[in-house]
């Protein structure tokens, strides 16, 4: 393919569902190695929303810039002392 807004080595893969997304959101926090930018309209402190926050904060701990943007009305219940880690 010769775009050349086509960067090799890039590859796309369609998640279905939250099943699918997280797992593979988890994962590719945890692979991170220089920085994160993650922006969401909700953003649970429930199981899954748990996870992802540890996940973001492992990598912050590791050195990885982590940018995250959240909608104030959409993540209003979710715990600023999270995001003060």
């Amino acid at each position: 393919m010769n775009n050349p807004d086509f960067i090799e080595h890039n590859k796309i893969i369609l998640l279905n569902n939250g099943s699918q997304y997280f797992p593979a959101l988890e994962s590719a926090i945890e692979q991170a190695k220089y920085e994160i930018h993650l922006q969401t309209y909700i953003f649970k402190y429930d199981a899954t929303g748990i996870i992802i926050s540890e996940a973001l904060i492992r990598a912050a701990k590791r050195g990885v810039a982590v940018y995250l943007l959240i909608d104030g009305f959409g993540s209003l219940d979710f715990p600023n002392k999270i995001l003060q880690n």
